[in-house]
């Protein structure tokens, strides 16, 4: 976006006014995606295995199709309620690790600063973008726009 840090860049790709350069930008976004996935990582080294697994599932299918507990218990060869089980014994329930998944991944595409709040709805698997602003206003107390 014009007058944003991304447009900080000179064409030779020197730190321009903002004197933020690519690389540092790029640095940083590698970082928060680090940080995103460092606790999940930590789950599957404590033996939270199917919580791991999980959060990773949903963090890449999320964008495809309606993210349901039966639709990822079926792609794990296991019920519904099996799935709904360990989740639980294993600290988390389904809802409140696709909420998670969901803050997560929003945190990202709004460093990104590239893409419009409809296609970052979508991108979280909501059916549209007043779902997105209030699941986004319960998460942050503001909406989206006002970020």
């Amino acid at each position: 976006m014009p007058g944003s840090v991304w447009h900080a860049a000179n064409a030779d790709g020197n730190a321009g006014a903002a004197g933020v350069s690519p690389f540092t930008l790029c640095q940083s976004a590698a970082f928060a995606a680090f940080q995103n996935y460092e606790e999940p990582s930590k789950w599957a080294l404590s033996g939270k295995t199917h919580l791991a697994v999980s959060y990773f599932y949903l963090a890449s299918e999320l964008d495809k199709s309606p993210p349901t507990l039966e639709w990822m218990a079926a792609s794990f060869g296991m019920t519904a309620r099996t799935l709904r089980r360990k989740l639980v014994e294993e600290g988390m329930s389904f809802r409140d690790l696709l909420d998670r998944v969901r803050q997560d991944n929003c945190k990202l595409y709004f460093m990104e600063d590239t893409r419009p709040l409809g296609e970052i709805a979508l991108l979280l698997g909501y059916s549209d973008l007043s779902a997105f602003t209030r699941a986004h206003k319960n998460w942050t107390g503001f909406l989206p726009s006002k970020r």
